[in-house]
């Protein structure tokens, strides 16, 4: 008897290592969320979670012999196993769903890819119409699934988000337990959340404020939970990017179509006004302002500028600086783009921030400092063709402005033309530009007959002193 069981076990070890590379169950693509839901590929984000799962340090003492008790029904159930497998494969799951059952009652610690495969039958199952009696029947054992998953597998976490994805996808009306499923998943994964769970999350809050069940506020605090969430997972440029940046964006858009500026107002600046030096109120504040596009409320700016002074950063700065320039304040606008240049580390948006500052000082005819910041754009990037155009428009503007002599002010355009041609040659990218303004510039340059009287000839080197430079005599008759 010693002498068979030992065959038994030798036998049942055999069979392990055979069967072992054919046990991890790998389902192929879900359904897809549909709705206010909308997720790309869920599949995705279940292979994604079972990357490094973190270990269940709390599994049933079942889970002591995993494929049985004995030899003989750890044998029984990895064959079962392997026909399992082979009938998944080929998509039959009629015929493998019995013995999906079994392994689920007899051995449901012995492998995950049952639980993951679920998720690929069950929806075929339930968009089967000659399966719609039993269809309630099929979906309470789907949706059983993951808390069995949870119990033997743990990773309560992520496992929690996918049953909220697919009690949201199947029964909308239940929107409390998803909301409470994926606040569960928010609180332990963080910013390891999978991106379906905000959309499903927001999904739900949203309906639970048609039904009268939740208010605007909820909403507020809702996206505020998984704002810095998306936030994250936008900036980390990881493999799933994509579907995070469709993700906010489907998110905010849903906001900003039912929650404006003066809902924040109303809900949060009591609160600003009982603790003002509340950073982390008005840091939620500001995301909300963002997220319902209330870039014109004049309480957003008012807490701009206060979280600028106590925590100051390009972004806000920048912010602030497009408010003025849109209400035309643009030395008020070019002191706090000046502010963001500074702290930028980046030198192409110090670049950027320095030619919108240079603009701007030309809209307000204050051309010295609009040269001044074209130099600086052009220390950082000397083929800046934009930086030499402004340059050219501010020196004409002075000469225009500074010279006395009628004939030295027809001659600023002779300079200005120098530096639109340089700009020409160093970035290609503004040649219509350039030359659309060389084109208006000839008008304006001395004509033969001028500089006749003047005693000057083409091809000399002409002094202009009161704008500080020379050109080159030509004509353009």
């Amino acid at each position: 008897m010693k002498k068979i069981r030992s065959k038994l076990l030798a036998m049942n070890k055999l069979l392990f290592l055979t069967l072992l590379p054919l046990w991890a169950c790998a389902g192929s693509k879900v359904i897809p969320i549909s709705g206010n839901t909308s997720t790309p590929d869920t599949q995705k984000t279940n292979n994604q979670i079972q990357e490094n799962p973190p270990p269940n340090t709390n599994r049933p003492i079942e889970c002591l012999h995993p494929f049985g008790e004995n030899p003989e029904d750890s044998l029984d159930m990895l064959r079962t196993f392997s026909l399992y497998q082979e009938g998944f494969k080929y998509k039959q799951y009629s015929n493998v769903y019995p013995m999906w059952q079994k392994i689920m009652e007899k051995a449901p610690c012995a492998r995950l890819g049952p639980y993951v495969d679920a998720e690929t039958f069950f929806p075929v199952f339930l968009a089967d119409s000659t399966l719609k009696n039993k269809r309630e029947i099929l979906l309470d054992s789907f949706l059983w699934v993951f808390p069995q998953r949870i119990k033997y597998h743990g990773n309560e976490g992520a496992v929690k988000g996918r049953l909220a994805y697919y009690t949201n996808l199947y029964r909308p009306a239940e929107f409390q337990k998803v909301i409470e499923l994926c606040e569960r998943a928010i609180q332990i994964e963080q910013n390891k959340l999978e991106y379906i769970v905000p959309s499903t999350y927001m999904a739900a809050v949203f309906n639970a404020f048609r039904n009268k069940k939740a208010s605007k506020e909820d909403i507020l605090n809702a996206y505020d939970k998984i704002g810095n969430i998306m936030d994250f997972n936008v900036k980390a440029n990881g493999p799933y990017v994509t579907y995070w940046k469709q993700t906010q964006d489907g998110i905010e858009n849903s906001l900003r179509g039912i929650v404006k500026g003066e809902d924040i107002d109303q809900i949060f600046l009591p609160r600003l006004k009982a603790n003002p030096n509340d950073t982390a109120l008005q840091e939620k504040m500001v995301k909300l302002y963002r997220s319902a596009q209330a870039y014109t409320n004049p309480n957003y700016i008012a807490v701009l500028k206060s979280l600028f002074e106590k925590r100051p950063d390009a972004q806000i700065a920048e912010e602030l600086a497009k408010y003025y320039e849109n209400n035309n304040e643009i030395k008020l606008a070019n002191q706090y783009y000046d502010k963001a240049a500074d702290y930028y580390e980046d030198p192409k948006q110090k670049e950027t921030i320095y030619i919108r500052i240079a603009s701007n000082y030309l809209k307000i005819n204050s051309p010295s400092q609009a040269i001044s910041y074209a130099n600086k754009a052009l220390s950082l990037n000397s083929s800046n063709g934009f930086a030499l155009i402004i340059e050219a428009m501010a020196k004409y503007s002075i000469g225009v402005s500074n010279c006395d002599d009628p004939f030295d002010k027809k001659a600023a355009a002779w300079v200005a033309i120098d530096m639109l041609q340089r700009a020409i040659t160093i970035d290609p990218s503004i040649r219509d530009e350039a030359q659309n303004r060389i084109n208006t510039y000839k008008k304006h340059a001395p004509n033969k007959e001028t500089a006749f009287f003047k005693g000057i000839t083409e091809g000399q080197t002409y002094n202009i002193n009161c704008m500080n430079a020379s050109t080159t005599v030509r004509f353009f008759e």
